[in-house]
């Protein structure tokens, strides 16, 4: 993608409808991590092709890049604590476990993928056993005029994805909340039953 917030949208659609089985920050936090590819190539190799520094763009290293960011942002404390920190603020539920955290990593990282081997050329989704990128070929084929209405296509569904999340995450943010207000008003209830119950005897 031009833009990694493009990213965004995407991948927050997705961690939030699938939280259960998803750790959200890492999984969303996967499609920043994976572009320092792009900045390794901008210090070490500047030019094009900008996905094939250290082949994270790839379906293998991806992989063990996402598992290695998950297992870090487990193991590193701060990092916890950040991703704890940042769900209570969005008002979500959420409990660390590291398995879960590893496998949102290499998911997110393949999300992250996934939107580009669509919108860009050089990433070599199945390398090392191959050097090209199959769905752009596919996508594209070898009329290069259908280029700019992919890309644009690609372009619009993030977005829409960025709105689909927005109103998808106030909905959530809003069952919750109604959630957590049922919680404490049977608890309350239950407290004063006790209390009366100890005061009558």
């Amino acid at each position: 993608m031009p833009y990694t917030p493009y990213h965004f949208g995407p991948s927050g659609l997705a961690a939030l409808a699938f939280r259960r089985w998803i750790d959200v920050p890492v999984f969303v936090l996967a499609n920043v991590a994976i572009d320092c590819e792009v900045i390794l190539d901008w210090i070490f190799q500047p030019g094009w092709p900008v996905h094939q520094a250290a082949h994270f763009h790839t379906l293998i290293f991806g992989a063990l890049f996402g598992a290695v960011y998950g297992a870090a942002m487990y193991g590193i404390r701060p990092l916890r604590l950040l991703c704890e920190w940042s769900m209570s603020w969005s008002g979500l539920p959420y409990r660390a476990i590291m398995t879960r955290m590893i496998l949102s990593g290499i998911l997110g990282v393949w999300a992250h993928i996934a939107v580009d081997c669509i919108h860009h050329e050089d990433v070599q989704l199945l390398w090392p056993f191959r050097l090209d990128n199959p769905v752009w070929k596919w996508m594209v084929g070898a009329r290069l005029e259908h280029l700019h209405d992919l890309r644009n296509w690609v372009v619009t569904t993030c977005i829409a994805c960025w709105c689909g999340m927005a109103i998808y995450y106030g909905w959530l943010v809003d069952v919750f909340s109604v959630r957590k207000q049922r919680i404490e008003a049977i608890r309350k209830a239950r407290r004063n039953t006790v209390e009366n119950v100890l005061a009558n005897n």
